[in-house]
């Protein structure tokens, strides 16, 4: 096994995969898990999220790009499994 890089050891990984549909102007994401997250409360957990924004915000358009998973209670290493999409998104955007 490969011997973790700085950030690892210092934030954890995330496994996510990205799929975009041009036909539907549709990103997917699909939020796997995330391991090896940084202790969070005394008991050496954490209550993690993940948080997707498509750059830059602009807080005038209609289109959502700021979209959020569920909390994960009480864990360091938690799974999401949660597909979230980003809609009205043009290949050049």
């Amino acid at each position: 096994m490969a011997e973790k890089t700085e950030e690892e050891k210092n934030y954890g990984t995330l496994e996510i995969t990205l799929r975009y549909e041009p036909a539907s102007q549709c990103l997917h994401c699909k939020v796997e898990r995330a391991r090896g997250l940084r202790p969070m409360d005394i008991h050496g957990l954490a209550d993690p999220f993940c948080k997707l924004n498509i750059l830059p915000v602009v807080p005038s358009t209609t289109t959502t790009k700021r979209l959020r998973t569920k909390t994960v209670h009480k864990t360091r290493d938690p799974e999401f499994n949660e597909q979230l999409n980003f809609y009205g998104i043009m290949e050049n955007d």
